[in-house]
């Protein structure tokens, strides 16, 4: 093909390139705003229907969902500690939790769902937290940088929330009542309980004892039967001491794994026999023992308010092994639990609810605590930190 052809060719193309752009430009603009854009104009738009999109309301949904089953969960965040808080009978029922890592106090309402962050002070990788039975204080425990640390609040101030330093060091805490904190410290070359009025940070001594490796068993006042024994190890016999007025004296109660929960009344205790872990119980009164078909731990147990005689447990599917407590303390195995609900004066255990068939998730029970009116229990799944409730 000769050169001058594919000039005058290319010179044709550009001319008819130039002609349709002067033609949009000019006649290829929408004659009114109701022209439809991807029509460019080339012809006329014989669809004369509106589309009309239907405003969507928006709908304030709860964060908490509380019309589901009685047994469900709270939270989705990893719990430092919670408190069950209603302040009279007409009051609403609130459960109050702290944030695990941030210390972040959130509030749920128990019958509407709405959830309110009511303190945002971080403090850094928060590990426990307690909050007074009325919701008034709460005590926080850091472990930044390794080094515990102490702080409390206000959570009734009128003003911003914050935490301050509480000028004590603790083994244990555990709120009794609206403002009055009892703990565990270390005293010469045994330990301490105290009391501490954080209204007026006076505090008095609850009882002395030689013993420094121990758990505590606290009552629901200060005033209360408290229980101590070492810490339980498959391998080492544990016995456990009664503290009622100060006086410590030890009851007939031992094994090795030794591990307890009791109130003014009875005792349930699980220890390591014949290699297998079971569940015992004690009367304080008549100082009998007897068995039990649930294993008690004090993480998984919790006694009610109004009737000393009755319990609730939760209780390993797949029962226990000679080397429990050790393995589960050490986060060696996780256990899947079900909900037991214990008459001790009957000496009897009934079967409440399969935890695993009713969510589909495998609970592992810790802090477990129950409402003031016994309406519903709390606990802690120890898997993933979230808080659940079932309604009794």
């Amino acid at each position: 093909m000769k050169q001058s052809n594919l000039i005058i060719g290319g010179v044709l193309i550009l001319l008819l390139l130039v002609g349709v752009w002067i033609y949009l430009l000019f006649f290829g603009t929408p004659k009114n705003p109701d022209a439809i854009f991807s029509n460019l104009g080339f012809g006329p738009d014989n669809d004369t229907s509106i589309v009309v999109n239907e405003a969507i309301e928006p709908v304030e949904k709860p964060r908490v969902e509380v019309t589901q089953e009685s047994l469900r969960q709270l939270t989705t965040r990893r719990v430092a500690g919670y408190q069950a808080v209603q302040v009279s009978t007409t009051s609403a029922p609130y459960v109050y939790y702290a944030e695990a890592g941030t210390g972040h106090i959130y509030r749920i309402n128990r019958v509407s769902g709405e959830e309110v962050r009511i303190s945002n002070t971080t403090i850094p990788s928060v590990d426990k937290v307690a909050i007074s039975n009325n919701g008034s204080f709460a005590v926080a425990q850091s472990n930044f940088s390794g080094k515990k640390e102490f702080l409390f609040a206000n959570l009734n101030s009128t003003s911003s929330i914050n935490f301050s330093p509480l000028p004590i060091s603790m083994l244990d805490f555990k709120f009794v009542g609206d403002k009055t904190l009892i703990y565990l410290a270390y005293q010469d070359a045994g330990t301490v309980a105290k009391a501490i009025n954080l209204e007026t940070l006076s505090e008095e001594t609850i009882f002395t004892n030689p013993l420094r490796q121990i758990k505590v068993i606290w009552g629901q006042t200060k005033d209360d039967i408290h229980y101590i024994y070492p810490k339980p190890s498959a391998e080492l016999d544990g016995y456990l001491y009664k503290i009622e007025g100060g006086k410590m004296s030890r009851l007939p109660v031992s094994g090795k794994g030794l591990n307890a929960i009791g109130n003014n009344n009875w005792v349930l205790y699980g220890l390591n026999k014949d290699r297998t872990y079971v569940g015992k119980t004690y009367h304080n009164e008549t100082k009998i023992a007897g068995d039990l078909y649930v294993v008690p731990m004090p993480e998984k147990c919790v006694f009610t308010n109004f009737d000393p005689n009755q319990a609730w447990c939760a209780h390993a599917s797949d029962g226990y092994s000679q080397y429990y407590p050790d393995e589960w303390y050490k986060g060696v195995i996780s256990q899947v639990d079900q909900l037991w609900s214990i008459n001790v004066f009957a000496n009897s255990a009934s079967f409440v609810k399969d935890i695993t068939a009713s969510t589909g998730r495998e609970i592992d029970v810790i802090n477990m605590s129950i409402a003031g009116d016994d309406s519903a229990l709390f606990f802690i799944n120890k898997n993933d930190g979230a808080l659940w409730t079932y309604e009794i």
